[in-house]
Protein backbone atom coordinates (compact mmCIF):
# COMPACT_ATOMS: atom_id res chain seq x y z
CA UNK A 1 0.00 0.00 0.00
CA UNK A 2 1.36 3.38 -0.99
CA UNK A 3 2.07 6.47 1.63
CA UNK A 4 -0.28 9.07 1.08
CA UNK A 5 0.90 12.50 -0.63
CA UNK A 6 -0.17 15.87 1.39
CA UNK A 7 -0.95 18.32 -1.48
CA UNK A 8 -0.91 21.95 -0.16
CA UNK A 9 -0.86 25.07 -1.25
CA UNK A 10 0.77 28.51 -0.42
CA UNK A 11 -0.30 31.92 -1.29
CA UNK A 12 2.65 34.28 -0.35
CA UNK A 13 1.78 38.16 -0.93
CA UNK A 14 5.40 39.24 -0.67
CA UNK A 15 8.31 39.83 -3.14
CA UNK A 16 11.68 38.47 -4.27
CA UNK A 17 13.05 38.78 -0.02
CA UNK A 18 10.08 37.67 1.25
CA UNK A 19 9.59 34.73 -0.99
CA UNK A 20 12.57 33.83 -1.12
CA UNK A 21 13.97 33.55 2.62
CA UNK A 22 10.19 33.10 3.96
CA UNK A 23 8.57 30.99 1.47
CA UNK A 24 11.55 28.96 1.51
CA UNK A 25 12.07 28.69 5.28
CA UNK A 26 8.09 28.01 5.82
CA UNK A 27 7.82 25.24 2.99
CA UNK A 28 10.74 23.43 4.44
CA UNK A 29 9.00 23.92 7.65
CA UNK A 30 6.27 21.92 5.79
CA UNK A 31 8.14 19.02 4.23
CA UNK A 32 9.69 18.62 8.09
CA UNK A 33 5.69 18.12 9.10
CA UNK A 34 4.27 16.26 6.18
CA UNK A 35 7.67 14.81 4.69
CA UNK A 36 5.09 12.81 1.82
CA UNK A 37 3.88 16.57 0.42
CA UNK A 38 3.35 18.62 -2.64
CA UNK A 39 3.94 22.06 -2.35
CA UNK A 40 2.59 24.35 -4.99
CA UNK A 41 2.94 28.37 -4.24
CA UNK A 42 0.87 30.99 -6.11
CA UNK A 43 2.50 34.53 -6.33
CA UNK A 44 1.43 37.44 -7.85
CA UNK A 45 2.09 38.29 -11.27
CA UNK A 46 3.91 41.60 -10.59
CA UNK A 47 6.76 39.49 -9.29
CA UNK A 48 6.51 36.40 -12.39
CA UNK A 49 10.45 37.34 -12.48
CA UNK A 50 10.73 35.64 -8.71
CA UNK A 51 9.91 32.15 -10.93
CA UNK A 52 13.34 31.77 -12.30
CA UNK A 53 14.74 32.48 -8.64
CA UNK A 54 12.95 30.05 -6.74
CA UNK A 55 12.48 27.40 -9.37
CA UNK A 56 16.34 26.27 -8.77
CA UNK A 57 15.21 25.47 -5.14
CA UNK A 58 13.72 22.02 -6.00
CA UNK A 59 11.34 22.73 -3.18
CA UNK A 60 8.07 23.62 -4.96
CA UNK A 61 6.28 21.46 -6.95
CA UNK A 62 4.04 23.99 -8.89
CA UNK A 63 4.65 28.14 -9.18
CA UNK A 64 1.71 29.59 -10.24
CA UNK A 65 1.56 32.79 -11.17
CA UNK A 66 -2.15 34.47 -9.99
CA UNK A 67 -4.19 36.90 -6.84
CA UNK A 68 -5.75 36.05 -3.68
CA UNK A 69 -8.73 35.21 -5.74
CA UNK A 70 -6.85 32.66 -7.29
CA UNK A 71 -6.01 31.00 -4.31
CA UNK A 72 -9.14 31.15 -2.52
CA UNK A 73 -10.71 29.16 -5.93
CA UNK A 74 -8.04 26.34 -6.02
CA UNK A 75 -7.41 25.72 -2.20
CA UNK A 76 -10.39 23.72 -2.71
CA UNK A 77 -8.32 21.07 -4.20
CA UNK A 78 -5.56 20.86 -1.74
CA UNK A 79 -5.54 18.82 1.95
CA UNK A 80 -4.03 21.94 2.84
CA UNK A 81 -3.60 25.90 2.57
CA UNK A 82 -1.55 28.46 3.94
CA UNK A 83 -0.88 32.58 3.65
CA UNK A 84 2.37 34.26 4.19
CA UNK A 85 2.82 37.77 4.86
CA UNK A 86 -0.73 38.65 5.75
CA UNK A 87 -1.79 39.35 8.86
CA UNK A 88 2.54 39.39 10.36
CA UNK A 89 2.08 42.13 13.30
CA UNK A 90 3.58 41.38 16.02
CA UNK A 91 5.45 38.27 14.92
CA UNK A 92 6.22 38.97 11.78
CA UNK A 93 7.45 37.67 8.48
CA UNK A 94 9.80 34.59 8.78
CA UNK A 95 7.79 33.64 12.37
CA UNK A 96 3.89 34.20 11.56
CA UNK A 97 3.01 31.10 8.90
CA UNK A 98 4.80 28.50 11.58
CA UNK A 99 2.56 30.06 14.26
CA UNK A 100 -0.76 29.95 12.21
CA UNK A 101 0.40 26.87 10.78
CA UNK A 102 0.70 24.94 14.43
CA UNK A 103 4.12 23.97 13.33
CA UNK A 104 6.92 24.30 15.72
CA UNK A 105 9.08 27.28 14.61
CA UNK A 106 12.78 26.54 13.40
CA UNK A 107 15.34 27.78 10.58
CA UNK A 108 16.23 25.84 7.75
CA UNK A 109 19.20 26.14 6.06
CA UNK A 110 18.43 28.06 3.29
CA UNK A 111 20.09 29.02 -0.32
CA UNK A 112 20.02 30.20 -3.55
CA UNK A 113 20.88 28.63 -6.71
CA UNK A 114 23.79 30.62 -8.97
CA UNK A 115 24.08 28.46 -12.12
CA UNK A 116 27.19 28.42 -14.25
CA UNK A 117 26.06 30.73 -16.47
CA UNK A 118 25.78 33.56 -13.88
CA UNK A 119 29.07 33.29 -12.34
CA UNK A 120 30.87 33.33 -15.83
CA UNK A 121 29.01 36.98 -16.16
CA UNK A 122 30.23 37.57 -12.18
CA UNK A 123 34.01 36.74 -13.44
CA UNK A 124 33.57 38.94 -16.78
CA UNK A 125 32.82 42.03 -14.35
CA UNK A 126 35.03 41.29 -11.17
CA UNK A 127 38.27 40.82 -13.73
CA UNK A 128 41.85 39.63 -11.94
CA UNK A 129 41.38 41.93 -9.43
CA UNK A 130 43.30 41.22 -5.92
CA UNK A 131 42.11 44.90 -4.37
CA UNK A 132 39.25 45.06 -1.56
CA UNK A 133 35.87 44.95 -3.45
CA UNK A 134 32.12 45.27 -2.26
CA UNK A 135 29.09 45.85 -3.79
CA UNK A 136 26.88 48.71 -2.90
CA UNK A 137 22.84 48.64 -3.27
CA UNK A 138 22.28 51.54 -6.00
CA UNK A 139 19.09 53.34 -4.27
CA UNK A 140 20.15 52.85 -0.34
CA UNK A 141 18.83 55.97 -0.32
CA UNK A 142 14.94 54.81 -0.13
CA UNK A 143 15.38 54.37 3.01
CA UNK A 144 18.35 56.40 4.27
CA UNK A 145 19.01 59.91 3.16
CA UNK A 146 20.43 60.62 -0.24
CA UNK A 147 23.02 62.63 1.24
CA UNK A 148 24.35 60.24 3.63
CA UNK A 149 24.57 57.64 1.03
CA UNK A 150 26.77 59.41 -1.41
CA UNK A 151 29.31 60.21 1.49
CA UNK A 152 29.35 57.27 2.40
CA UNK A 153 30.26 56.32 -1.27
CA UNK A 154 32.90 58.87 -1.19
CA UNK A 155 34.42 57.72 2.06
CA UNK A 156 34.48 54.31 1.00
CA UNK A 157 36.08 54.48 -2.70
CA UNK A 158 39.10 55.63 -0.95
CA UNK A 159 39.72 52.54 0.72
CA UNK A 160 37.95 50.03 -1.30
CA UNK A 161 37.01 49.23 -4.77
CA UNK A 162 32.99 49.73 -5.09
CA UNK A 163 30.87 47.56 -7.88
CA UNK A 164 27.11 49.16 -7.68
CA UNK A 165 24.19 46.73 -8.69
CA UNK A 166 20.14 47.37 -8.99
CA UNK A 167 17.63 46.89 -11.76
CA UNK A 168 18.53 50.10 -13.52
CA UNK A 169 22.44 49.94 -13.53
CA UNK A 170 23.74 49.42 -16.78
CA UNK A 171 27.64 48.20 -15.94
CA UNK A 172 30.40 48.99 -18.74
CA UNK A 173 30.36 46.30 -21.49
CA UNK A 174 26.71 45.55 -21.11
CA UNK A 175 23.78 46.71 -22.90
CA UNK A 176 21.32 45.94 -20.25
CA UNK A 177 20.76 45.57 -16.09
CA UNK A 178 22.13 42.70 -14.63
CA UNK A 179 19.89 39.55 -13.67
CA UNK A 180 18.87 39.41 -9.69
CA UNK A 181 20.79 35.81 -9.98
CA UNK A 182 23.85 37.86 -12.25
CA UNK A 183 24.11 39.96 -9.43
CA UNK A 184 24.22 37.59 -6.75
CA UNK A 185 26.68 35.98 -8.37
CA UNK A 186 28.98 38.80 -8.22
CA UNK A 187 27.98 39.41 -5.03
CA UNK A 188 29.70 36.21 -3.97
CA UNK A 189 32.67 37.50 -5.68
CA UNK A 190 33.44 40.22 -3.64
CA UNK A 191 34.45 40.99 0.00
CA UNK A 192 30.96 42.54 1.44
CA UNK A 193 27.98 43.49 0.48
CA UNK A 194 26.47 47.25 1.72
CA UNK A 195 22.91 47.96 1.24
CA UNK A 196 19.03 48.31 3.04
CA UNK A 197 16.43 45.97 3.74
CA UNK A 198 15.70 44.54 0.17
CA UNK A 199 15.18 41.72 -2.13
CA UNK A 200 19.24 41.72 -3.17
CA UNK A 201 19.92 42.43 0.29
CA UNK A 202 18.53 38.98 1.45
CA UNK A 203 20.01 37.64 -1.83
CA UNK A 204 23.45 38.48 -0.76
CA UNK A 205 23.24 36.67 2.55
CA UNK A 206 22.40 33.47 0.85
CA UNK A 207 25.10 34.18 -1.35
CA UNK A 208 27.90 33.32 1.56
CA UNK A 209 29.36 36.92 1.26
CA UNK A 210 28.73 39.18 4.39
CA UNK A 211 25.98 41.83 4.39
CA UNK A 212 25.93 45.06 6.22
CA UNK A 213 22.28 47.15 6.44
CA UNK A 214 20.38 49.63 7.68
CA UNK A 215 17.48 47.28 8.47
CA UNK A 216 13.91 48.21 8.26
CA UNK A 217 12.17 49.49 11.41
CA UNK A 218 11.57 46.44 12.38
CA UNK A 219 12.52 43.73 15.36
CA UNK A 220 15.46 41.44 13.73
CA UNK A 221 13.60 38.63 14.31
CA UNK A 222 11.06 40.00 11.50
CA UNK A 223 13.28 39.04 8.62
CA UNK A 224 16.87 39.94 8.84
CA UNK A 225 20.09 38.43 8.02
CA UNK A 226 21.54 38.61 11.55
CA UNK A 227 18.65 36.09 12.48
CA UNK A 228 18.27 33.20 9.52
CA UNK A 229 21.60 33.33 8.38
CA UNK A 230 24.10 34.23 11.16
CA UNK A 231 22.94 30.99 12.62
CA UNK A 232 25.86 28.88 11.52
CA UNK A 233 28.37 30.86 10.36
CA UNK A 234 31.17 31.48 12.46
CA UNK A 235 33.14 34.70 11.04
CA UNK A 236 32.16 37.38 9.08
CA UNK A 237 28.73 37.50 10.61
CA UNK A 238 25.95 39.60 8.85
CA UNK A 239 25.69 42.80 10.69
CA UNK A 240 22.49 45.55 11.04
CA UNK A 241 23.85 49.10 11.44
CA UNK A 242 21.29 50.06 14.21
CA UNK A 243 20.48 53.75 16.34
CA UNK A 244 22.89 54.66 18.84
CA UNK A 245 20.87 53.21 22.41
CA UNK A 246 20.06 56.92 24.05
CA UNK A 247 18.31 57.82 20.04
CA UNK A 248 16.45 54.39 20.18
CA UNK A 249 13.13 53.46 22.60
CA UNK A 250 13.85 49.65 21.75
CA UNK A 251 9.81 49.27 21.45
CA UNK A 252 8.79 50.20 18.26
CA UNK A 253 6.33 52.80 19.16
CA UNK A 254 6.57 53.89 15.50
CA UNK A 255 5.94 49.88 13.99
CA UNK A 256 1.36 50.31 14.47
CA UNK A 257 -0.54 47.58 13.20
CA UNK A 258 -3.78 47.67 11.33
CA UNK A 259 -6.79 46.09 12.37
CA UNK A 260 -6.17 43.18 9.89
CA UNK A 261 -3.04 42.70 11.50
CA UNK A 262 -0.77 43.83 9.14
CA UNK A 263 1.15 47.25 9.73
CA UNK A 264 0.33 50.76 8.74
CA UNK A 265 2.10 52.43 5.95
CA UNK A 266 5.18 53.64 5.85
CA UNK A 267 5.85 49.95 6.67
CA UNK A 268 9.02 50.69 8.40
CA UNK A 269 10.90 52.61 5.55
CA UNK A 270 13.43 54.95 8.27
CA UNK A 271 13.10 57.93 5.55
CA UNK A 272 9.27 58.00 5.93
CA UNK A 273 8.51 57.31 9.22
CA UNK A 274 8.71 59.59 12.27
CA UNK A 275 9.31 58.70 15.97
CA UNK A 276 6.37 58.72 18.32
CA UNK A 277 8.75 58.64 21.13
CA UNK A 278 11.33 61.22 21.25
CA UNK A 279 8.62 64.30 20.32
CA UNK A 280 9.83 67.87 20.19
CA UNK A 281 7.88 70.38 22.58
CA UNK A 282 5.75 67.24 23.33
CA UNK A 283 3.37 67.42 20.00
CA UNK A 284 5.99 67.06 17.02
CA UNK A 285 7.18 63.73 16.26
CA UNK A 286 10.61 63.57 14.92
CA UNK A 287 12.71 61.76 12.04
CA UNK A 288 13.06 58.11 12.61
CA UNK A 289 15.90 57.24 15.04
CA UNK A 290 17.26 55.02 11.94
CA UNK A 291 17.47 57.99 10.04
CA UNK A 292 19.96 59.33 12.29
CA UNK A 293 22.58 56.78 12.11
CA UNK A 294 25.95 58.29 10.71
CA UNK A 295 27.53 57.94 8.28
CA UNK A 296 31.14 57.66 10.13
CA UNK A 297 29.66 54.93 12.09
CA UNK A 298 28.48 52.88 9.21
CA UNK A 299 32.05 53.37 7.18
CA UNK A 300 33.83 52.53 10.29
CA UNK A 301 32.06 49.14 10.72
CA UNK A 302 32.38 48.11 6.60
CA UNK A 303 36.09 48.83 6.83
CA UNK A 304 36.52 46.67 9.96
CA UNK A 305 34.58 44.35 8.77
CA UNK A 306 36.43 44.31 4.76
CA UNK A 307 40.21 44.38 6.37
CA UNK A 308 39.53 41.67 9.55
CA UNK A 309 42.22 39.35 9.02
Amino acid sequence: MGSFTMNIIIYQAGFIGDILVCGQNFALGLIDKYPNSKIDIVIQKKVAHVEEIIRPLDIFNKIILGSRSDYENLKKQYDKHFLIDEFIYPDGHLRTPFLKAGIPFDIYPLKIVISQKHKQVADMIFGDSDEKTIVMQHDMDRKWPKEKVEKLKQKLRKKVRILTVGPDVILPGFDKPLSFLESVALISRVDCFVGIDSGIAHGAALSGTQTILIPPIHPESWISPTEYANRNRKEKKHISIRPEPDEFCGHYFCLKPDKKGRTHPPHGNPIETKCSFFKQFLFFKTESCFNKISVDKFYKTVIKEVYKK
